[in-house]
Protein backbone atom coordinates (compact mmCIF):
# COMPACT_ATOMS: atom_id res chain seq x y z
CA UNK A 1 0.00 0.00 0.00
CA UNK A 2 2.92 2.52 0.51
CA UNK A 3 4.82 1.48 -2.38
CA UNK A 4 1.22 2.57 -4.23
CA UNK A 5 0.75 5.47 -2.65
CA UNK A 6 4.58 6.79 -3.59
CA UNK A 7 3.95 5.62 -7.12
CA UNK A 8 0.88 7.45 -7.65
CA UNK A 9 1.77 10.71 -5.76
CA UNK A 10 4.95 10.85 -7.75
CA UNK A 11 3.08 10.89 -10.99
CA UNK A 12 0.08 12.50 -10.19
CA UNK A 13 2.44 15.23 -9.40
CA UNK A 14 4.93 15.00 -12.52
CA UNK A 15 1.53 14.93 -14.79
CA UNK A 16 -0.21 18.26 -12.84
CA UNK A 17 0.98 20.64 -16.29
CA UNK A 18 -0.18 18.17 -18.45
CA UNK A 19 -3.42 18.07 -17.71
CA UNK A 20 -7.00 20.19 -18.37
CA UNK A 21 -7.63 22.64 -15.74
CA UNK A 22 -10.63 21.23 -14.78
CA UNK A 23 -8.95 17.56 -13.95
CA UNK A 24 -5.65 19.69 -12.06
CA UNK A 25 -7.72 21.37 -9.78
CA UNK A 26 -9.16 17.22 -8.94
CA UNK A 27 -5.65 15.93 -8.68
CA UNK A 28 -4.53 19.04 -6.71
CA UNK A 29 -7.26 18.48 -3.86
CA UNK A 30 -6.35 15.06 -3.58
CA UNK A 31 -2.98 15.47 -3.26
CA UNK A 32 -3.51 17.77 -0.47
CA UNK A 33 -6.64 16.79 0.54
CA UNK A 34 -7.98 13.24 0.04
CA UNK A 35 -11.20 12.06 -0.43
CA UNK A 36 -11.21 10.02 2.56
CA UNK A 37 -9.93 12.89 4.94
CA UNK A 38 -12.29 15.60 3.64
CA UNK A 39 -15.74 16.29 5.07
CA UNK A 40 -18.62 15.11 2.54
CA UNK A 41 -20.30 18.83 2.50
CA UNK A 42 -17.03 20.41 1.96
CA UNK A 43 -15.74 18.02 -0.54
CA UNK A 44 -19.40 18.21 -2.42
CA UNK A 45 -19.18 21.94 -2.94
CA UNK A 46 -15.99 22.00 -4.31
CA UNK A 47 -16.56 19.31 -6.57
CA UNK A 48 -20.32 20.71 -7.77
CA UNK A 49 -17.51 23.77 -8.62
CA UNK A 50 -15.47 21.47 -10.72
CA UNK A 51 -17.97 19.88 -12.60
CA UNK A 52 -19.35 22.80 -13.16
CA UNK A 53 -16.91 23.69 -15.56
CA UNK A 54 -16.58 19.98 -17.19
CA UNK A 55 -17.60 20.64 -20.89
CA UNK A 56 -19.10 17.16 -20.81
CA UNK A 57 -21.52 17.61 -17.95
CA UNK A 58 -24.84 16.70 -17.12
CA UNK A 59 -26.88 19.72 -16.94
CA UNK A 60 -29.70 18.26 -15.16
CA UNK A 61 -27.70 16.53 -12.74
CA UNK A 62 -25.82 19.48 -11.92
CA UNK A 63 -28.99 21.31 -11.40
CA UNK A 64 -30.04 18.07 -9.09
CA UNK A 65 -26.94 18.31 -7.54
CA UNK A 66 -27.16 21.99 -6.77
CA UNK A 67 -30.30 21.78 -5.41
CA UNK A 68 -29.48 18.98 -3.15
CA UNK A 69 -26.44 21.24 -1.84
CA UNK A 70 -28.99 23.92 -0.94
CA UNK A 71 -31.74 21.90 0.14
CA UNK A 72 -29.31 20.46 3.13
CA UNK A 73 -28.05 23.77 3.92
CA UNK A 74 -31.51 24.96 4.95
CA UNK A 75 -31.92 22.21 6.94
CA UNK A 76 -28.87 22.98 9.03
CA UNK A 77 -29.87 26.72 8.68
CA UNK A 78 -32.89 25.64 10.38
CA UNK A 79 -31.00 23.75 13.62
CA UNK A 80 -28.92 26.38 14.41
CA UNK A 81 -31.47 28.90 14.49
CA UNK A 82 -33.38 26.38 16.91
CA UNK A 83 -30.45 26.66 19.29
CA UNK A 84 -31.24 28.31 22.60
CA UNK A 85 -29.47 29.66 25.46
CA UNK A 86 -30.24 28.78 29.02
CA UNK A 87 -29.15 31.58 31.91
CA UNK A 88 -27.43 29.78 34.49
CA UNK A 89 -28.09 30.57 38.26
CA UNK A 90 -26.22 33.18 40.76
CA UNK A 91 -22.68 32.64 40.57
CA UNK A 92 -21.59 35.15 42.95
CA UNK A 93 -18.98 33.40 45.40
CA UNK A 94 -16.76 32.96 42.06
CA UNK A 95 -14.32 35.20 40.69
CA UNK A 96 -15.42 37.16 36.59
CA UNK A 97 -12.87 34.59 34.99
CA UNK A 98 -14.40 31.29 36.48
CA UNK A 99 -17.77 32.93 36.43
CA UNK A 100 -17.44 33.35 33.14
CA UNK A 101 -16.46 29.46 32.19
CA UNK A 102 -18.79 27.90 34.96
CA UNK A 103 -21.46 29.68 33.13
CA UNK A 104 -21.13 28.65 29.74
CA UNK A 105 -20.30 24.56 30.85
CA UNK A 106 -23.40 24.76 33.02
CA UNK A 107 -25.37 26.76 30.15
CA UNK A 108 -23.80 23.76 28.33
CA UNK A 109 -24.87 21.23 30.13
CA UNK A 110 -28.53 22.73 30.65
CA UNK A 111 -29.00 23.12 27.15
CA UNK A 112 -28.23 19.74 25.88
CA UNK A 113 -30.09 18.14 28.69
CA UNK A 114 -33.31 20.06 27.74
CA UNK A 115 -33.09 19.00 24.28
CA UNK A 116 -33.15 15.45 25.53
CA UNK A 117 -35.71 15.81 27.60
CA UNK A 118 -37.80 17.30 24.79
CA UNK A 119 -36.74 14.64 22.32
CA UNK A 120 -37.86 11.71 24.82
CA UNK A 121 -34.27 10.86 24.73
CA UNK A 122 -31.99 10.74 28.01
CA UNK A 123 -29.84 7.76 27.63
CA UNK A 124 -26.96 9.57 26.99
CA UNK A 125 -26.88 12.40 29.20
CA UNK A 126 -25.05 10.85 31.96
CA UNK A 127 -22.41 9.80 29.62
CA UNK A 128 -21.77 13.16 28.79
CA UNK A 129 -21.62 14.27 31.90
CA UNK A 130 -18.79 11.89 33.28
CA UNK A 131 -16.65 12.00 30.08
CA UNK A 132 -16.88 15.89 30.96
CA UNK A 133 -15.90 15.07 34.57
CA UNK A 134 -12.84 13.17 33.07
CA UNK A 135 -12.23 15.39 30.45
CA UNK A 136 -12.03 18.61 32.88
CA UNK A 137 -9.48 16.19 35.10
CA UNK A 138 -7.05 15.72 32.57
CA UNK A 139 -7.42 19.43 31.16
CA UNK A 140 -6.06 20.29 34.82
CA UNK A 141 -3.23 17.80 34.36
CA UNK A 142 -1.90 18.90 31.39
CA UNK A 143 -2.57 22.66 32.51
CA UNK A 144 -0.23 21.47 35.18
CA UNK A 145 2.50 20.73 33.23
CA UNK A 146 2.31 23.88 30.93
CA UNK A 147 2.46 26.38 34.23
CA UNK A 148 5.32 24.21 35.20
CA UNK A 149 7.76 25.66 32.56
CA UNK A 150 9.67 22.51 31.90
CA UNK A 151 9.51 20.84 28.52
CA UNK A 152 8.18 17.14 28.81
CA UNK A 153 9.31 14.24 26.26
CA UNK A 154 7.36 13.36 23.60
CA UNK A 155 6.02 10.19 25.04
CA UNK A 156 4.91 12.18 28.42
CA UNK A 157 3.52 14.95 26.71
CA UNK A 158 1.12 12.56 24.84
CA UNK A 159 0.20 10.71 27.81
CA UNK A 160 -0.92 14.15 29.27
CA UNK A 161 -2.78 16.01 26.14
CA UNK A 162 -4.43 13.16 23.80
CA UNK A 163 -6.56 12.23 26.79
CA UNK A 164 -7.87 15.97 26.31
CA UNK A 165 -8.45 15.36 23.13
CA UNK A 166 -12.47 15.63 22.59
CA UNK A 167 -12.97 12.73 19.88
CA UNK A 168 -14.74 10.77 23.38
CA UNK A 169 -16.86 14.06 23.45
CA UNK A 170 -17.54 14.00 20.42
CA UNK A 171 -18.81 10.93 19.32
CA UNK A 172 -21.32 10.61 22.65
CA UNK A 173 -22.78 14.21 21.44
CA UNK A 174 -22.86 13.47 17.60
CA UNK A 175 -24.67 9.84 19.20
CA UNK A 176 -27.34 11.97 21.79
CA UNK A 177 -28.21 14.05 18.83
CA UNK A 178 -29.58 11.19 16.53
CA UNK A 179 -32.32 8.83 17.72
CA UNK A 180 -31.29 5.79 16.25
CA UNK A 181 -27.39 5.90 17.64
CA UNK A 182 -28.71 7.19 21.06
CA UNK A 183 -28.58 3.96 22.69
CA UNK A 184 -27.79 2.13 25.62
CA UNK A 185 -25.25 0.16 24.10
CA UNK A 186 -23.58 2.97 22.05
CA UNK A 187 -22.92 4.60 25.26
CA UNK A 188 -21.02 1.58 26.99
CA UNK A 189 -19.12 1.05 24.01
CA UNK A 190 -18.11 4.37 24.03
CA UNK A 191 -17.27 4.47 27.75
CA UNK A 192 -14.73 1.50 27.05
CA UNK A 193 -12.84 4.20 25.18
CA UNK A 194 -11.79 1.81 22.33
CA UNK A 195 -8.52 1.85 19.93
CA UNK A 196 -10.43 3.85 17.13
CA UNK A 197 -11.40 6.55 19.67
CA UNK A 198 -8.08 6.95 21.01
CA UNK A 199 -6.12 7.14 17.82
CA UNK A 200 -8.73 9.84 16.57
CA UNK A 201 -7.64 11.77 19.58
CA UNK A 202 -4.01 10.93 18.56
CA UNK A 203 -4.56 12.24 15.29
CA UNK A 204 -6.09 15.35 16.44
CA UNK A 205 -3.95 16.42 18.84
CA UNK A 206 -0.74 16.03 16.41
CA UNK A 207 -2.45 18.02 13.51
CA UNK A 208 -3.65 20.90 16.15
CA UNK A 209 -0.22 21.05 17.77
CA UNK A 210 1.47 21.05 14.52
CA UNK A 211 -0.95 23.87 13.09
CA UNK A 212 -1.21 25.23 16.54
CA UNK A 213 2.90 25.61 17.14
CA UNK A 214 3.62 29.73 16.21
CA UNK A 215 0.28 30.75 17.61
CA UNK A 216 0.92 29.45 21.29
CA UNK A 217 4.78 30.17 21.07
CA UNK A 218 3.27 34.08 20.74
CA UNK A 219 1.29 33.31 24.02
CA UNK A 220 4.26 31.85 25.33
CA UNK A 221 3.13 28.60 25.48
CA UNK A 222 5.91 25.99 24.49
CA UNK A 223 4.53 22.63 25.46
CA UNK A 224 3.66 21.35 22.08
CA UNK A 225 4.36 18.00 20.21
CA UNK A 226 6.80 19.69 17.95
CA UNK A 227 9.03 21.41 20.72
CA UNK A 228 9.01 17.69 22.55
CA UNK A 229 9.95 15.87 19.68
CA UNK A 230 12.60 18.33 18.89
CA UNK A 231 14.21 17.80 22.14
CA UNK A 232 13.90 14.46 22.23
CA UNK A 233 16.02 13.55 19.00
CA UNK A 234 17.70 16.72 18.62
CA UNK A 235 16.57 17.42 15.13
CA UNK A 236 15.23 21.00 13.68
CA UNK A 237 11.79 22.25 13.84
CA UNK A 238 10.95 21.33 10.38
CA UNK A 239 12.42 18.21 10.91
CA UNK A 240 10.42 17.32 13.62
CA UNK A 241 7.22 18.27 12.06
CA UNK A 242 8.11 16.43 8.77
CA UNK A 243 8.13 13.21 11.39
CA UNK A 244 5.18 13.97 12.87
CA UNK A 245 3.38 14.34 9.71
CA UNK A 246 4.79 10.97 9.06
CA UNK A 247 3.41 9.62 12.15
CA UNK A 248 0.03 11.14 11.08
CA UNK A 249 -0.43 9.63 7.79
CA UNK A 250 0.48 5.92 9.84
CA UNK A 251 -2.61 6.72 12.23
CA UNK A 252 -4.88 7.96 9.05
CA UNK A 253 -3.85 3.88 8.05
CA UNK A 254 -4.98 2.95 11.15
CA UNK A 255 -8.22 5.36 11.29
CA UNK A 256 -8.65 3.36 7.75
CA UNK A 257 -8.46 -0.10 8.98
CA UNK A 258 -10.75 0.79 11.88
CA UNK A 259 -13.60 2.13 9.74
CA UNK A 260 -13.05 -1.27 7.68
CA UNK A 261 -13.80 -3.87 10.81
CA UNK A 262 -16.95 -4.32 12.11
CA UNK A 263 -17.40 -3.29 15.28
CA UNK A 264 -20.47 -3.28 17.91
CA UNK A 265 -22.16 -0.30 17.12
CA UNK A 266 -23.79 1.04 14.45
CA UNK A 267 -21.69 2.59 11.34
CA UNK A 268 -23.35 5.63 11.99
CA UNK A 269 -21.14 6.17 15.27
CA UNK A 270 -18.16 5.10 13.24
CA UNK A 271 -18.98 7.57 10.15
CA UNK A 272 -19.36 10.87 12.52
CA UNK A 273 -15.92 10.10 14.12
CA UNK A 274 -14.01 10.11 10.97
CA UNK A 275 -16.12 12.88 9.93
CA UNK A 276 -14.62 14.92 13.40
CA UNK A 277 -11.26 13.98 12.26
CA UNK A 278 -12.06 15.06 8.97
CA UNK A 279 -13.13 18.88 10.10
CA UNK A 280 -9.64 18.95 12.23
CA UNK A 281 -7.67 18.25 9.55
CA UNK A 282 -9.73 20.54 7.66
CA UNK A 283 -9.37 23.33 9.77
CA UNK A 284 -5.84 22.69 10.76
CA UNK A 285 -5.02 22.90 6.48
CA UNK A 286 -1.70 24.40 6.62
CA UNK A 287 -2.95 26.77 9.21
CA UNK A 288 -4.28 27.17 13.17
CA UNK A 289 -7.93 27.71 11.98
CA UNK A 290 -9.52 27.27 15.16
CA UNK A 291 -7.64 30.14 16.43
CA UNK A 292 -7.88 32.61 13.79
CA UNK A 293 -10.64 31.49 12.55
CA UNK A 294 -11.90 35.25 10.45
CA UNK A 295 -9.77 33.75 7.29
CA UNK A 296 -10.11 30.57 5.58
CA UNK A 297 -12.37 28.88 8.40
CA UNK A 298 -14.65 31.55 7.91
CA UNK A 299 -15.12 30.88 4.53
CA UNK A 300 -15.54 27.08 5.03
CA UNK A 301 -18.54 27.67 7.66
CA UNK A 302 -20.36 30.27 5.66
CA UNK A 303 -19.89 27.92 2.26
CA UNK A 304 -21.58 25.13 4.38
CA UNK A 305 -24.44 27.20 6.65
CA UNK A 306 -25.17 30.49 5.10
CA UNK A 307 -24.31 31.14 1.13
CA UNK A 308 -25.97 28.47 -0.86
CA UNK A 309 -25.38 27.50 -4.58
CA UNK A 310 -26.53 29.64 -7.19
CA UNK A 311 -28.53 27.79 -9.44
Amino acid sequence: MDEAMYFSTKHLNSMLTCLSSSLALQVQHALTMPLQRSPERVYARHYISIYQQDISRNETLLEFAKLDYNFVQLLHQKEINELQKWDANSTNELSDRMRVVFNEVLNLFNGIEEDMIKGGNVVGVSSFKNRIQVQTKDLLEEIKVILSGKMPTLEDWLSLSVPTAISGVFVILSSMYSRELATKEVFDWIATMPKIINYSDLLTRLIGDIASLKVEQDRGTYCNSVPCYMMDHGVSESEAIESLEKIISSIWKVMNEECLRVHPVPLGVIKNLLNYDRSVALYFAGADGHSVSDGRTKQIITSIFVNPIPI
